[in-house]
């Protein structure tokens, strides 16, 4: 995906976003993810819930003739008049591409190797190695089911007065979420800024859990063994956050030295 056009940067197949100008889009997109509830819970029982809602949210391309929601399958079944005056189907027509047909590389033809499928492939195959099969993101994760464990265990999360349990969870689960948006997909290397940015998010997150960790064991909430336990995988993970932003950072500038030294924007 090529960086959207909004107050942060243009938006050009040649463009390349930093960190910081990511980390901008990525607040902006969760002040709208938070406004987006505000309105589902406002509009939640109205029987045109969803056309009001994205008519609140400027996303016009969204709205349907119909009481359905916007559906490609639920669109073909409409009457032709009423789809021809509806936003969602022109934009569904106008953003609906043939795919082209797959090639069938059996290697004997010496243009397969600097095909840009092929290339493509084989970075995919390099990031699954390095990045998706990281072990932080096993970390993350079973440092935030270990979490839930404990909270089940020994029932701090519904009790009364459990608000500094429930920020540690909070963080932890963030840090694993946004460690897993970060690396689970192959993203092409001009767009290693949005990569980075998830993971300084991830790598704060950890460091909010490290603090309210440090509450919760205070106040008696966690066991000794456990909390010095969990102490050690926190540190582990920020750990591996370092190392991956600093090599990401160095991938970023080697983008930019290809495209002639341009500026990141």
């Amino acid at each position: 995906m090529y960086p959207p056009t909004n107050e942060f940067g243009p938006a050009a197949p040649d463009a390349v976003w930093d960190e910081y100008q990511w980390e901008a889009f990525l607040r902006r997109q969760d002040a709208c993810a938070a406004e987006y509830m505000a309105l589902v819970d406002y509009y939640g029982e109205d029987p045109d819930a969803h056309n009001l809602i994205y008519r609140a949210m400027g996303w016009h391309h969204l709205l349907t003739r119909c009481k359905a929601a916007p559906d490609p399958q639920a669109c073909r079944r409409c009457v032709r008049k009423q789809r021809e005056t509806c936003s969602f189907h022109a934009f569904r027509r106008a953003h609906t591409a043939v795919r082209p047909r797959k090639r069938v590389y059996d290697g004997n033809d010496p243009a397969d190797l600097h095909d840009p499928a092929i290339e493509q492939a084989l970075a995919e195959v390099q990031w699954k190695l390095r990045y998706a099969e990281h072990p932080v993101r096993a970390r993350a994760v079973a440092l935030a089911n270990r979490l839930c464990d404990l909270g089940q265990m020994h029932e701090q999360i519904t009790e009364p007065g459990a608000e500094p349990f429930s920020r540690l969870l909070h963080y932890a689960g963030r840090c694993a979420g946004k460690i897993n948006a970060a690396l689970g997909g192959y993203l092409p290397p001009r767009e290693r800024g949005v990569v980075i940015a998830h993971l300084k998010i991830a790598f704060g997150a950890a460091s909010s859990a490290l603090g309210w960790l440090e509450v919760c064991a205070s106040a008696g909430r966690l066991p000794a063994d456990a909390a010095q336990a969990l102490v050690q995988m926190l540190l582990d993970i920020r750990d591996d956050l370092v190392v991956l932003i600093v090599e990401l950072r160095y991938k970023l500038m080697e983008v930019k030295h290809q495209l002639g030294g341009e500026r990141c924007d």
